[in-house]
């Protein structure tokens, strides 16, 4: 009856030490897991919607002479606000200059106003700065954003605002964010006598 209560202690005391080992190599094993997971794991970060992942994706940049109309207010006139503070309604500019034959700000060779010129310089210019928005061309949106600005005859662009914007934001927003960073074009010419020109300024995105 001794012996198997000496036994019984010993295999009590052989399954502890089992148990104190096994439990030791498991926390060991956790550990090693634990602090190099990175070798062991990878996990593919996906960026959030929203956050320009268009890398690869590069910004077209849009030279759409179709869109290079003076098209300055809906009934085809624009303002122009001299010293006096007289308001020239000019009408009647329906002069296209898109498929213009003659020098630079002339159709055919026919010679357009000073400001006429000026303005289609201008438009020439907004075409070449604008670039499409990334997640616009992974989206496929198309559309016309027109922005009404004032024009100083120093160039500077004054109250910037959205007068008819597209169906989406993305086009509104980066069209808006365009002429904020651009903030300015040339003077005005001598020839030019206002002292500053109020535009809309219809600016076009169209995937090829």
């Amino acid at each position: 009856m001794r012996d198997l209560t000496i036994l019984s202690k010993k295999f009590k005391y052989f399954l502890k030490k089992q148990i104190f080992f096994i439990e030791s190599f498991a926390l060991h094993l956790l550990l090693i897991l634990f602090l190099f997971a990175d070798n062991f794991f990878y996990t593919k970060s996906v960026a959030p919607i929203g956050v320009k992942v268009a890398e690869s994706i590069k910004e077209k940049v849009l030279k759409d002479s179709s869109s290079m109309e003076i098209t300055l207010l809906h009934d085809n006139k624009y303002k122009v606000f001299l010293k006096k503070k007289d308001i020239i309604k000019i009408s009647n500019a329906k002069k296209t200059l898109s498929n213009k034959k003659g020098p630079l700000g002339e159709e055919d060779g026919i010679k357009v106003s000073p400001t006429e010129r000026y303005i289609y310089e201008l438009r020439q210019y907004i075409e070449n700065q604008k670039q499409y928005p990334s997640m616009a061309l992974r989206l496929r949106q198309e559309g016309v954003v027109t922005i009404k600005l004032i024009l100083l005859k120093n160039g500077k662009f004054k109250n910037i605002q959205i007068s008819s914007p597209s169906a989406y934001s993305v086009l509104n927003t980066s069209t808006k964010q365009l002429f904020i960073s651009l903030n300015f074009f040339k003077p005005f010419p001598k020839t030019i006598l206002a002292k500053k020109l109020e535009l809309l300024i219809p600016v076009k995105y169209k995937l090829k």
